[in-house]
């Protein structure tokens, strides 16, 4: 597993968002389903497009609810003083120090996979989980290509 950590400040998303479950699974098939519908709406990508910074498009992964196995998905990208954000959901990602996870293939394919070696490493690492939201980075490129790279974002602070 390719990563590093890493600290950053509080920041603002803006995007679109859902509640998914995670029973059986579904989260694996409704999630990437969002992404198709977000990604062939074009008023949602015409003012997200031009606005896109650093950290390119992000999946936010938050509110996770172990007892009824459910989470909020957001697609968003870093809020800016320009991007209108009438109908569009806003979140708070807090300072934290963050464990960055690097992942190259088809992401599709690999993402179940990098999830796993995730929660694999954490228990042994020295960190534990903040309890805040996660995120998925997705830099510009073709998603399906083996070279495709994105980056999973896991908030930790270190065990005592």
């Amino acid at each position: 597993m390719n990563y590093r950590i890493v600290e950053k400040e509080a920041f603002t998303v803006v995007g679109k968002g859902l509640a998914v479950s995670c029973k059986n699974g579904d989260n694996f098939i409704t999630i990437p389903a969002f992404w198709d519908e977000c990604m062939a709406d074009e008023t949602f990508m015409s003012r997200i497009r031009p606005e896109i910074g650093e950290l390119g498009i992000m999946g936010v992964i938050a509110d996770y609810n172990p007892v009824a196995n459910e989470l909020s998905y957001m697609i968003a990208i870093e809020k800016t003083d320009t991007i209108d954000t009438s109908t569009l959901y806003t979140e708070v990602i807090p300072a934290s120090t963050w464990l960055v996870i690097e992942s190259i293939g088809p992401v599709r394919e690999k993402i179940r996979s990098v999830c796993e070696q995730i929660q694999q490493w954490l228990p042994t690492s020295g960190f534990t989980h903040a309890g805040t939201a996660e995120l998925e980075i997705y830099y510009p490129g073709d998603i399906t290509q083996a070279d495709y790279r994105m980056e999973i974002w896991i908030p930790v602070v270190e065990r005592a």
